[in-house]
């Protein structure tokens, strides 16, 4: 049964959930964290404020995170989505029952309720159509470990449904669902997030320097290798080195732009390995390499757990 959980938890599950004042201790911290794992909940993606209450203290300022959203792995194997967002302006509340703040949570919580509806309807219609698909053992267990990239289970192992759990819970970390751009406004458009990521690695990335020019002669000041040494450097490759690099590729290593890992390679070697090899060997030769090869794959590795621009 799907699962989604929101309130003011009045605790919090890390270190990271709250900062400044007195840390919290691991006695503190473990009711919350073994309820949340014994239930298989985990946090909902966050966006806008992260820490949701302050102390309202100049002298001893503390912020935590309180108002939680919490699903389990039913939720996203339905395929139902939620965003935990919370508004920059006014978001820090001291939850106290004066004053105009008394009305943020409610609405807030109002305005949850209905996604959840929206949802919940969502998975109605949907439910027939679940686990549908069959999956074929020994690949499944190969693409979810590949996925997942957890390098200390044992080739033998065959914990299907931990893998299963562990991408869904990757695609819910990895998804990007807004953005705060540098003006402050947020921005949840799908076409509008993407030209934000283009607009700020153009920046960064597409700017022309000009190239500084190499002093040749700086090369005759060091040590410099003999004739012998630099005439092997400059000789073909031959297959032979060529098969022993690939073999020495770990087996989950990431895979190609085209989705290939070395292990595809090694075990497809005797249909694969001549046409790997002239290419590799056409490259050396003629100094050009084909443009589907020579890709560069930008990963987006976000600085923390929560980060609401592309810069972070």
């Amino acid at each position: 049964m799907p699962w989604l959980i929101l309130s003011d938890f009045n605790s919090v599950k890390s270190s990271a959930e709250k900062q400044l004042g007195v840390p919290p201790t691991w006695y503190e911290l473990k009711d919350f964290a073994d309820c949340c794992l014994a239930l298989g909940l985990h946090d909902a993606q966050t966006t806008g404020c992260y820490y949701t209450w302050y102390s309202n203290s100049d002298s001893n300022p503390i912020w935590c995170k309180l108002d939680q959203i919490l699903l389990n792995n039913d939720w996203l194997e339905a395929g139902l989505h939620c965003r935990d967002h919370f508004n920059l302006l006014g978001c820090l509340s001291d939850h106290s029952l004066s004053g105009p703040r008394r009305r943020i949570l409610p609405c807030k919580m109002h305005r949850l309720t209905l996604n959840i509806i929206r949802g919940m309807r969502q998975f109605g219609t949907h439910w027939g159509l679940r686990k549908k698909v069959i999956f074929l053992a020994e690949a499944e267990r190969h693409f979810y470990y590949q996925k997942t990239e957890i390098h200390f289970l044992k080739q033998g192992d065959r914990n299907i449904k931990f893998f299963y759990d562990m991408v869904k819970r990757n695609a819910t970390r990895n998804s990007i669902l807004a953005i705060t751009k540098s003006d402050g406004t947020i921005i949840t458009s799908t076409p509008d997030i993407a030209q934000e990521f283009i607009n700020f690695y153009t920046s960064l990335l597409g700017i022309e320097h000009q190239t500084r020019l190499v002093d040749n002669g700086v090369f005759h000041w060091g040590p410099s290798l003999t004739s012998e040494l630099a005439s092997d450097l400059c000789r073909a490759v031959t297959p032979t080195e060529i098969k022993i690099v690939v073999f020495q590729i770990s087996d989950n290593k990431a895979p190609d732009p085209d989705g290939y890992t070395s292990f595809f390679f090694k075990k497809t070697w005797n249909i694969v390995g001549d046409l790997v090899c002239r290419a590799v060997m056409d490259f050396f030769r003629s100094g050009r390499m084909l443009r589907q090869l020579n890709h560069t794959i930008i990963a987006l590795v976000p600085k923390s757990g929560h980060s609401p621009s592309v810069a972070d």
